[in-house]
Formats: structure tokens, sequence, C-alpha cells
């Protein structure tokens, strides 16, 4: 009964995301955006678990599944719940939150866009800085600043490049997993941005 009262979540979910790895890269973007609501962050992580135990339902069954298959895969949810009671129950909980991950799923766009706008503006107008004089800790030696023209744009400490190069993770993940061709040169980009960022660290630890 659970089950059946919770297709709708089955649906959008397999409409939104091809596999398993496309709903992790959903929860992960999702964790980064959602700031410091632990309830919404919680909220996320069960929907990761749900979207698990119940993955064969929501990615293995389409018109063409055998009627043997389709018995497999029933057998296979009833093993599931029986080794996780709860699950269930979470099921339902992630089913009563449609509008928060319809809501997460839009955001996730802006999120791109900023992210990507960041590393187009590194890319084009960054430049790091070493400085000597700093102590022999790696976050005081290096920076990153975006300058355009004579304006400042952004000025990054390596904590905050590394918060930003995963970021670009993420986005470019999402956009391995759903195949899109909107930002072809966003790998290239992001690969540009990490491979100097690592040789810039291994000579400040020179």
């Amino acid at each position: 009964k659970t089950i059946k009262q919770n297709i709708h979540l089955f649906l959008w979910v397999r409409k939104n995301m091809n596999d398993l790895n496309a709903v992790k890269v959903f929860v992960d973007i999702s964790l980064t955006t959602c700031g410091d609501d632990r309830v919404d962050k919680d909220k996320i992580i069960i929907f990761g678990s749900v979207c698990t135990n119940f993955a064969p339902l929501i990615f293995e069954i389409d018109q063409n599944t055998s009627s043997e298959r389709f018995i497999s895969i029933c057998m296979q949810i009833v093993d599931n719940v029986e080794k996780n009671k709860e699950s269930l129950k979470l099921l339902a909980q992630v089913g009563n939150n449609m509008k928060l991950w319809e809501d997460l799923k839009q955001s996730h766009g802006g999120f791109e866009e900023t992210t990507l706008i960041q590393l187009d503006n590194i890319i084009k107008f960054g430049s790091f800085h070493f400085n000597i004089g700093a102590s022999f800790n790696l976050s005081d030696m290096i920076n990153l600043t975006v300058t355009k023209g004579h304006k400042v744009l952004k000025l990054y400490t390596l904590e905050d490049l590394k918060e930003f190069r995963s970021k670009c993770m993420l986005v470019v993940g999402r956009s391995e997993q759903t195949h899109e061709k909107s930002q072809p040169d966003r790998y290239k980009d992001f690969q540009t941005f990490d491979r100097t960022l690592n040789i810039t660290i291994d000579i400040a630890k020179l």
C-alpha cells in the first residue's frame, strides 16, 4: 500500500535522474545548497537512502520488463524491506516532501550558473599569488585574485579554492550524469583549474 501511494515519487526520480549515480549527485548538490538547515539535510540524506533501497523499482522496470524480471525485482524489494523495517516509513516521509525535492531541483540551476561564472572568471582573470613572508602553513602562503581591469572581483584563500573545486566537481558530475552538452567546455575548464591548483600547491611545498 505504501509503495502504491508513492509511485509519484518513483516516477519523479526516474524522470529527473538516470540512475543511482545521478541520485548521488542530486543529494550532494542539495546538501551543498541547503545551507545549515539541519532538518532539510536530514531529509535529503533520507531521500538518498530511500532511492537506494527502492532503486530496482525506480530504474529497472519499464514496459519491456518481463513478468519473470518483474517478480524478481519485487522479491528484491521485499527482501530490502525485511532487512530495513523503517524503509516503508521513510518512503512515506520522502513521498510527502515532493515540494522540497522540486524546489531543490530547480535551485540547482542557479547553483550551477553561479559556479560556472566563477570558474570562467578564474580561468580568464585569475592569478595565483605566493606570500613569501608567510608562515609555512600552505593556507597562508597561497591565494588567488580575480581581477578585471583595475577592479578586484574576488579574492580566494586556499581553503576557498578547495571548497570551490568541490563545487565544480558536483557541477561537472551532474553534467556527465544528465549527458548535458550545453556547456561543452566546462570539463576542460575545470581540468585546467584543478591542474593549476595542484601545481601551485606542489610548488609552495618546495
